[in-house]
């Protein structure tokens, strides 16, 4: 399911609308992580923290290595 169109800058950023963040209650500064999905070569998976669970850039490293 499509839920947005995201526009990618000349930097290679991409930036979510608004209305996604605050329906989805993601503030400025939380972590947000893309995952590749191994079926589909054209498709990534973006999850991101609450902020009950906010954690360091360490923390999330190591969460990678499991």
């Amino acid at each position: 399911m499509k839920i947005c169109r995201l526009k990618i800058d000349s930097k290679g950023r991409i930036e979510f609308p608004k209305s996604f963040l605050d329906a989805n209650n993601i503030a400025y500064g939380q972590w947000g992580f893309m995952e590749i999905i191994n079926s589909n070569a054209r498709a990534v998976r973006f999850t991101f923290e609450s902020r009950e669970e906010q954690k360091s850039r360490v923390e999330y490293l190591k969460m990678g290595e499991d």
